[in-house]
């Protein structure tokens, strides 16, 4: 695993060395995340074909409810688990004009797809092989710093989302709350910040 020359401080930190090292409950956990996504949007297009999964707006902290922009979205995803992927294109095309254009496994195919061509919003993971979403952030931005970026991880913590904001990641959710993905993106598109509390009691929208 590579760690990256943006974070060395993490590299000491116990707490991060102990998530790390679950991975095998962070597949069960990304699986149980996939569930019920399927699980929500069966139900949804059951109850009513039109319907759209809206975003999951947390009150506190927010002054008003966060409003969709009216032009579409193409959107990168980017995660190394073909699962999360999946489970993230699902909750993000079910919004009306969303369109996952294309996916990264990485943070360098991330950066080669950048180059190629351009979206309006990426959403991607922190801790993956090659290159960690840090650094494809970084990297990302220093290219189009008018780019929006989600960051959604397992990882989810203050320092993580203090080193997010360095490099111009606008945004960062935990993938146990999936459903803040949408609100997340639609907080960026709208070119503000989105800085969910990893305990999930405050929604930082700036």
């Amino acid at each position: 695993m590579e760690h990256s020359p943006l974070i060395p401080a993490f590299r000491f930190r116990p707490e991060l060395h102990r998530i790390i090292q679950q991975d095998a409950k962070n597949t069960l956990h990304l699986k149980k995340i996939f569930l019920i996504t399927l699980t929500r949007n069966k139900n949804n297009k059951n109850s009513d074909p039109t319907q759209r999964i809206g975003p999951k707006v947390h009150q506190t902290g927010v002054t008003s409810p966060v409003q969709h922009r009216l032009q579409g979205a193409r959107i990168l995803v980017v995660d190394d688990n073909a699962l999360m992927r999946r489970s993230l294109r699902m909750v993000l095309e079910a919004q009306d004009d969303w369109k996952v254009c294309d996916e990264a496994s990485d943070g360098r195919e991330a950066v080669a797809k950048f180059d190629k061509e351009k979206f309006d919003v990426i959403v991607l993971d922190f801790q993956m092989p090659g290159m960690n979403g840090l650094d494809a952030a970084k990297q990302i931005t220093l290219r189009s710093p008018s780019t929006p970026i989600l960051m959604v991880t397992l990882h989810h913590s203050p320092q993580l989302a203090e080193e997010a904001r360095k490099v111009g990641i606008r945004g960062i959710c935990a993938k146990a709350d999936i459903e803040c993905v949408v609100e997340g993106v639609t907080t960026i598109l709208d070119n503000k910040s989105y800085f969910k509390d990893p305990r999930g009691q405050r929604c930082d929208v700036m």
